[in-house]
């Protein structure tokens, strides 16, 4: 008995831990997939951000709120204040609620369930000293798919990572 106890010690040893890995930190979150974005969600989501742009240009709040998700936010980069989705829609309905175009840089990135849609576009700013002129704008979406369809979940405007940069 003692012999087959010491080879079954020897071959077959029992787990133990070390002091090192009893109090070691969890373990790190697993590396996320890469999904490929294809042709067809791009068409899907470009085809979302027109119903946007469609809505808010014809002051449609009813099409609007069926695209926003009921925890809308609208922020600016650095602010510690968001808009939700009432507020949106009440700036929809008077005619203040302004569109932002991507009008360059448009990249499209899978972000676990959400689509995060980003890009520039100018804005025209107030004119200083009789010179008007255009300040560029980084937009941020991030879109999920609810009941079949898309939702925009949150809209975040700020500097361009370039002007971000320089300061």
């Amino acid at each position: 008995m003692t012999l087959l106890l010491l080879f079954l010690i020897l071959f077959f040893p029992p787990p133990t831990l070390t002091r090192a890995q009893a109090f070691r930190d969890t373990p790190s979150a697993p590396r996320s997939k890469k999904v490929r974005i294809d042709r067809k969600l791009e068409r899907e989501i470009r085809a979302a951000e027109e119903r946007l742009r469609r809505a808010i240009e014809k002051r449609d709040a009813a099409s609007l709120d069926l695209l926003l998700a009921d925890y809308y936010a609208d922020g600016y980069e650095g602010s510690e204040r968001a808009i939700g989705k009432k507020v949106t829609l009440a700036q929809c309905k008077s005619g203040t609620l302004h569109f932002y175009e991507i009008e360059k840089g448009w990249k499209l990135t899978v972000r676990g369930d959400l689509l995060q849609v980003e890009g520039v576009t100018q804005e025209e700013a107030k004119p200083q000293v009789d010179n008007e002129f255009a300040a560029d704008v980084h937009i941020t979406r991030l879109w999920t798919r609810k009941n079949g369809s898309w939702q925009l979940i949150a809209q975040t405007l700020g500097a361009p990572e370039d002007e971000l940069k320089k300061k």
